[in-house]
C-alpha cells in the first residue's frame, strides 16, 4: 500500500516500508519520513496498518528490516472503519483538525486518525457518539 503525499509534513525526503495486518493478511505499507541522521527517521504519515506507532515517531530500520519506535511523539493514532460511505465521514476531517489532529485517507470507507494526547478522551468519547448514530468501527493503534 502506498501512502498518498503526507499533509503533515511540506517534503518527506524517506519512504519506509513496515507491515501490519488487515484482518489476517499481512500488508507491506510505505510510510513517508523525514531523515533525521544516524540511522533515525520522523514519520510523516498516518500508519493504516501499523500498530504500535503514530505521527512524529522517530524510528529506525532493524537489521531485520523491522521498524522500530526509539522515541515516541506522544501523539494518538486511531483507525475508524466505516461500514457503507455515509455523510458523517465528511465531518470527520474538520472535527479532528480543530483538536489539532490529522486525517488521512485511505478510501471513503477507512480513515487513520492523529490527534495530541491532550485531546485523546475527547476525539474517543465523539467516536463513540458517532459508533452510536452510523455504522461504523474505531481503534487505537498506539
Amino acid at each position: 500500500m502506498q501512502h498518498p503525499m503526507t499533509s503533515w509534513a511540506e517534503n518527506p525526503n524517506y519512504v519506509l516500508e513496515g507491515s501490519g495486518f488487515y484482518g489476517n493478511v499481512l500488508v507491506t505499507e510505505q510510510l513517508w519520513a523525514n531523515i533525521l541522521g544516524e540511522g533515525l527517521f520522523e514519520l510523516a504519515c498516518l500508519p493504516f496498518y501499523l500498530y504500535g506507532f503514530a505521527l512524529g515517531d522517530h524510528v529506525s530500520v532493524e537489521s531485520d528490516g523491522t521498524l522500530k519506535c526509539v522515541h515516541s511523539s506522544g501523539r494518538k493514532l486511531y483507525r475508524v472503519l466505516f461500514n457503507q460511505p455515509c455523510e458523517i465521514s465528511l465531518g470527520i476531517d474538520s472535527r479532528v483538525d480543530a483538536m489539532g489532529g490529522k486525517t488521512e485517507w485511505f478510501n471513503a470507507k477507512f480513515v487513520a486518525v492523529d490527534c495530541p494526547p491532550s485531546e485523546a478522551n475527547q476525539l474517543e468519547g465523539w467516536l463513540n457518539q458517532l459508533k452510536r448514530a452510523t455504522p461504523l468501527e474505531w481503534e487505537s493503534a498506539n
